[in-house]
């Protein structure tokens, strides 16, 4: 495929976690790094992203039983299937980030105590867009052609998806509009013909260290990838959540910005895999 020639207009980064805050006018989704099956150790003793996003969002949990099986598949046999969630509900927040750490397997070790000492009642509550993919796990070595189309496959389809549903809710919700809203439509879209954002809403997709901690993946490499299948998305609003290493982040946007050939697909792939980019080790969360 032929890469856009258009950067995301917009790239932030933000030395923090996911926080949830949308701006005005933006549709927002934020990742849950997911395991194959949606949402399978929400009740588990571990506190990593998957268990504390559930946590926050309890209506998560649900969505693992009352799914069909195939529903609540992240990866249909060897295929990426992202699962799309809208307006989940926090209900509340949790402070992971206040020593003593109660992140990871630190989290079945603290107390009751501490935990609610760290736990915020949101009032009002928020509601928030979430999308859910899994990362390729127990690498080894340097990454290989197939692992790395494997992975810029899988966020493509979530990031193109959620692209495609925002501009379908945008056309269903103004379907009845009148003819005079029609033709201001059409002079917008000629307006911004040569912008890269396809949704009539302006979408914007937060990222982060996607499979870099139980799963070893390479924190460069991943966001690298996940920059690209947002190009190809046409997504121009972009959040990269840099904790606990920003520099991780700011690397890969360099790369992004100054190194990898985006005349199309199949150069920028072939590109990534002569870096020899390596994988990491788990963290054990």
């Amino acid at each position: 495929k032929k890469i856009s020639t258009n950067n995301p207009s917009s790239l932030i980064i933000q030395n923090n976690f996911f926080e949830y805050n949308s701006l005005s006018g933006y549709s927002s989704w934020y990742p849950n790094f997911a395991h194959q099956c949606l949402f399978t150790a929400w009740d588990s003793a571990l506190l990593a992203q998957d268990e504390l996003q559930v946590l926050e969002f309890p209506c998560l949990a649900a969505l693992h039983s009352f799914l069909p099986s195939h529903g609540s598949l992240t990866v249909d046999s060897i295929s990426p299937s992202p699962v799309l969630i809208q307006n989940a509900i926090r209900r509340c927040a949790l402070d992971t980030i206040s020593l003593p750490s109660i992140y990871g397997n630190q989290f079945r070790l603290a107390s009751k105590e501490l935990i609610l000492n760290r736990l915020t009642i949101l009032n009002p509550i928020i509601k928030s867009n979430i999308y859910a993919m899994e990362a390729p796990s127990s690498g080894y070595g340097y990454y290989k052609k197939y692992q790395i189309l494997s992975i810029l496959s899988t966020a493509y389809t979530a990031f193109s998806n959620i692209v495609q549903m925002e501009n379908e809710k945008y056309k269903n919700n103004n379907g009845n509009n009148s003819s005079n809203n029609e033709n201001n439509m059409k002079k917008k879209k000629k307006k911004n013909s040569n912008e890269s954002n396809n949704s009539v809403i302006p979408v914007e997709i937060h990222i982060g260290y996607w499979g870099c901690g139980a799963y070893g993946g390479n924190s460069v490499l991943m966001i690298l990838i996940q920059l690209l299948a947002l190009k190809l998305s046409n997504v121009s609003n972009v959040v990269i959540h840099g904790s606990p290493n920003v520099s991780y982040a700011e690397k890969a946007i360099d790369i992004f910005e100054n190194d990898i050939p985006l005349n199309n697909t199949e150069d920028a792939i072939n590109w990534i895999e002569k870096q020899k980019f390596k994988w990491g080790v788990s963290d054990g969360n």
